[in-house]
């Protein structure tokens, strides 16, 4: 790697407003299975197929993992933006172009943190939900939600980064 230059980004006014949402898509990820928790059966869904229907229960204590994988993907995500020095890049990074392509680096990271907590939270929310209703497929919307979300935030996401790595 060569000698890139390490300098802090200063977050603006869209940075605060995407972590804020991921901090609060986190915290109702945790929230909504606590308040469900003592009403939830023995065995929750814990897998779904392409269709959208349970092919795994377990524990209700398993409720707890997709909160958790979403909190320490987040926290790995918060520590990274902190070295955007260590990043790949398309370009070389000179003193002139590191602020803009780190800047660039580190909201694609965030908002990746932001789709990791929403995909997340819609997860944990069809987990708690067909747990307490006792059902055996998530409703349409949610599925097709799902596949258009993670289909889009990711292929624009990338579309994104692909886009200002060559601008820059």
């Amino acid at each position: 790697m060569e000698n890139r230059p390490i300098i802090k980004i200063k977050r603006d006014k869209m940075d605060v407003i995407i972590e804020t949402v991921t901090i609060l898509a986190l915290l109702i990820t945790f929230l909504y299975p606590a308040f469900y928790y003592s009403y939830l059966p023995k065995n929750i869904p814990a897998h779904f197929n392409f269709s959208g229907e349970v092919d795994r229960y377990d524990h209700k204590s398993w409720v707890w993992l997709l909160p958790i994988i979403s909190l320490v993907l987040n926290t790995a995500l918060y520590f990274l933006n902190k070295k955007p020095h260590l990043f790949n890049y398309v370009n070389k990074i000179t003193a002139e172009n590191a602020e803009e392509n780190y800047r660039s680096s580190i909201k694609i990271m965030r908002f990746t943190g932001l789709v990791i907590s929403i995909l997340f939270l819609i997860i944990t929310y069809q987990t708690v939900t067909l747990g307490l209703s006792g059902a055996g497929k998530t409703p349409v919307w949610s599925e097709y939600l799902i596949y258009y979300l993670l289909f889009i935030l990711t292929f624009g996401t990338l579309g994104y980064a692909i886009y200002k790595s060559r601008k820059n």
